[in-house]
């Protein structure tokens, strides 16, 4: 364009080219979403590329995927061929590698073969479930990888690929490039970066204005906003609010309600308590939330939180119904105190019903549901298979559907151990999930057993220890734990101190028992030490600080062997001085 002359130009959309776009690309049109398992907020970038059956790139993308925020949402990326048409004698797959964005570190990969490679457009469309932790990498590949490491691919466990270094690309990692990526960012391939949590950009040097010091409160975490995968008004930072918090900038305290459970004299107290709570919505079903409370042997009533509006809340135990909470106006904050009483019972209809008309189809039984609340003044509620109903104040069995035969595995993906049952705060997007361990297990997640013939620092600490909340927000046994590991480990180790002063004299050692009492001095300072780094460790695994089963395997059979072996050497080293 110039003073003279002008020409229109057309900016087309990635499925089209020409003057006019009158053209469509050959293209692979991938849609897809991703669902956390446990990391909801965790910040991941996925690296989607096109890649044919050498492992060359033909093109790429990116997102950058927060499951508090985009858990609902659908993914749509468009891959173009690097010619005009494709090479039509190569084989093409989509490859996606995620990586945690916050420690820059690799997570999983997913390959989906274009399976009908003749087409000009080929569309894919899947669902890509993050595994928990990083994928362990293998010992052999095939090809071997020369400057990279093996692994394999979440869903084709059977096929190897090789992880290049940086500096490095090709089938087997053998072919060297120049990475242009800037410092502090993770190279991939052919000049594809990572890039660092502050910045973005293809070679992540441009820095991220949008987050301030200001954009979240109470120590919430900034997260910019995606403008190429978010409709412009609504692309604005994502906080990450701490436990207790809630709002845009986290500047609300969480608004819960806590509810206060006790038990009549005639029951006998459970070890686990199931509590269903409804919330009554207009035109619509209601809906349920369920959740375990465990009920400590010494303990005689719980009480636990809940940040959910209801309107019903009743318990379940030893396969019977108790209606707990009643109210017409939902309100949260509150602070409920409850009982649950024998009276409040919820029988079955083949209780209130002979066996003719309780084994009728619903259809023709239904209708009689109303007696049994109007013959028996005290009932409250009842159940059939289907339904949960209850007396209302006129008398009337007012029903809705109720799943007696529910499976809490967190809906198909239940992170939980030895049998234990999984509990999301939200069926749908949950930002937080509970483990509800079987008898004789406990932990975080059900993976410790209190099944053995000692009692372990495990089973006294480890139902205490909250996960992913800092020491300020746990519990106050833990923080009266910590005080006082600090100070036996001080007390401890200056008591050994002075005793190896004074037993290395060589006139202290005349004494028969004297070298046993220097001995004694050195192995205490060890296995005090050693008994605050089982203690810390303990800590950080439960608090989810330390996620690497082996390592923390390794630890607690090394350590927990120095710890028993010592114990025995002591007591035969105090029988040997009382002996003295």
């Amino acid at each position: 364009m110039n003073n003279k002359t002008h020409k229109l130009h057309c900016l087309c959309p990635p499925s089209y080219y020409g003057d006019t776009c009158e053209y469509q690309n050959q293209r692979v049109s991938l849609t897809f979403q991703i669902r956390t398992i446990l990391d909801w907020r965790i910040v991941f970038t996925f690296i989607i590329t096109l890649i044919d059956d050498e492992g060359y790139v033909e093109s790429h993308d990116y997102i950058e995927y927060l499951s508090i925020r985009d858990c609902d949402t659908k993914f749509n990326v468009y891959l173009l061929y690097s010619t005009r048409p494709k090479n039509t004698l190569k084989n093409y797959s989509v490859r996606i590698d995620a990586f945690n964005k916050l420690r820059l570190s690799y997570r999983a990969s997913w390959i989906f073969p274009l399976r009908f490679p003749f087409l000009p457009v080929n569309r894919l469309s899947t669902l890509l479930i993050v595994p928990n932790s990083d994928s362990k990498f293998l010992q052999r590949c095939t090809p071997s990888c020369i400057h990279g490491q093996c692994s394999n691919y979440v869903n084709n466990q059977s096929s190897t690929f090789c992880r290049c270094e940086p500096g490095w690309l090709g089938i087997d990692c053998t072919i060297k490039h120049e990475c242009d990526c800037a410092p502090n960012s993770l190279c991939i391939g052919d000049s594809i970066c990572v890039c660092p949590f502050n910045r973005f950009g293809p070679r992540c040097y441009l820095l991220q204005s949008s987050c301030h010091p200001e954009s979240c409160a109470n120590d919430g975490q900034c997260v910019p906003g995606d403008a190429r995968h978010v409709p412009a008004d609504l692309n604005k930072p994502t906080c990450i609010c701490p436990q207790g918090y809630s709002g845009d900038r986290c500047e609300y305290r969480l608004n819960q309600t806590r509810i206060d459970v006790s038990f009549h004299n005639e029951l006998t107290i459970p070890s686990s308590l199931l509590v269903h709570l409804i919330t009554v919505q207009n035109e619509t079903e209601p809906i349920r939330t369920s959740t375990m409370k465990k009920i400590a042997f010494h303990q005689s009533s719980l009480s636990f939180y809940t940040s959910i509006t209801f309107n019903i809340a009743f318990a379940e135990m030893f396969s019977n119904y108790y209606v707990i909470i009643l109210r017409e106006q939902a309100r949260s904050p509150a602070t409920i105190s409850t009982q649950i009483i024998p009276s409040h019972r919820c029988p079955s209809i083949h209780e209130l019903f002979n066996t003719t008309l309780a084994n009728q189809h619903l259809l023709k039984r239904i209708k009689y549901y109303h007696i049994p609340c109007q013959e028996r003044l005290e009932l409250v509620c009842f159940y059939d298979d289907v339904h949960f109903c209850l007396c209302d104040l006129a008398r009337r069995a007012n029903c809705f559907e109720f799943d007696h035969n529910m499976t809490y595995d967190c809906h198909g993906y239940n992170l939980c151990e030895n049998g234990g049952h999984c509990f999301q705060d939200d069926p749908k997007c949950p930002t937080s999930a509970i483990c509800a361990c079987c008898e004789c297990y406990y932990g975080s997640r059900c993976q410790f057993s209190t099944k053995g013939s000692t009692l372990s620092l495990d089973t006294i600490l480890g139902y205490q220890i909250h996960p992913n909340v800092g020491i300020s927000r746990q519990s106050i046994a833990v923080k009266i734990t910590i005080v006082l590991t600090t100070i036996m480990l001080s007390f401890g180790f200056i008591s050994s101190l002075f005793s190896f002063l004074t037993f290395q004299r060589e006139t202290t050692r005349n004494v028969g028992c004297g070298l046993y009492l220097l001995t004694s001095s050195i192995t205490s300072m060890i296995t005090m030490s050693v008994f605050t780094v089982k203690f810390w460790f303990l800590l950080a695994w439960h608090m989810g600080s330390i996620n690497n089963r082996s390592f923390m395997h390794v630890q607690c059979v090394s350590i927990d062997f120095l710890l028993h072996h010592r114990s025995n050497d002591g007591e035969s080293d105090h029988g040997y001085v009382y002996r003295k």
